[in-house]
């Protein structure tokens, strides 16, 4: 049998079970016997492929329909009864997802909005005509850095609600589960401001050597509706970044 039908199959008899406890299509509890090593390998597909759906945020699937689904397709003298076509399942996919993700934009972005709103009114918390926010936290005695000049900066960077998606600091990393063999000795970033993203090409001139901020950036000026694949970044996201000023190298 192929993998993907081994996955396919085992993932139908989850469904069966799931069906067979309950009439609304409602998820009970089931309790995996790993008795044997099918058994382990069955439940680790199954795992996975929850995962899978649930990072797709398809949360509220029908699972009685999916299970018919799943078994006219493992059926191959069934192809001339199935209900839709391949091609015809793929554009109901496709577009079911699209919708899903533009709904999910748009709360997203309505949830940074709110947030930059409310952000703005905290003690320290200063904007610039941009929409920038940023909070000193530590103020540097050295030179500024003009919108061309290179940088030596340390960086944390995170969604409002906490999630990590990047650092220069090793300390962090390690803390995040992020370490990169690659990146020792963990020396900081070095980087030409007018290379990056426009929050970073801004509020870095309002530092000197030295200093340490805290960046609230609107995905205005952050990465609008294209963020880094592979990343936690959603489109809309305000990014917060805590920055330190190491060192303006020099001009280009």
């Amino acid at each position: 049998m192929k993998f993907t039908n081994l996955y396919l199959a085992i993932t139908l008899v989850a469904l069966f079970f799931v069906s067979a406890c309950s009439n609304n299509s409602s998820i009970s509890d089931p309790k995996a016997d790993l008795s044997a090593e099918i058994d382990s390998v069955s439940y680790a597909l199954g795992l996975q492929s929850g995962k899978y759906y649930l990072q797709q945020g398809l949360t509220d699937l029908d699972l009685q329909n999916f299970a018919a689904g799943i078994k006219e397709g493992l059926d191959e003298k069934n192809d001339t009864l199935n209900m839709f076509s391949e091609r015809e399942a793929n554009l109901i996919i496709q577009t079911y997802l699209i919708s899903l993700t533009e709904e999910q934009n748009s709360e997203n972005i309505e949830t940074n909005k709110a947030f930059l709103e409310e952000n703005r009114e905290k003690e320290g918390i200063q904007e610039t005509e941009s929409g920038l926010q940023y909070k000193v936290i530590e103020e540097g005695s050295g030179a500024s850095p003009d919108a061309t000049d290179r940088v030596h900066v340390h960086y944390t960077g995170r969604l409002i609600d906490g999630t990590f998606f990047d650092t220069s600091r090793k300390e962090v990393a390690q803390e995040n589960g992020a370490y990169n063999a690659q990146r020792e000795p963990y020396e900081g970033a070095k980087f030409s401001l007018n290379r990056v993203i426009p929050g970073w090409t801004e509020g870095l001139q309002l530092m000197k050597e030295g200093a340490v901020y805290k960046f609230y950036i609107p995905s205005e000026i952050g990465y609008g509706s294209n963020p880094p694949q592979g990343s936690p970044i959603k489109p809309g996201s305000v990014l917060v970044f805590e920055v330190e000023l190491i060192e303006v190298i020099d001009s280009e």
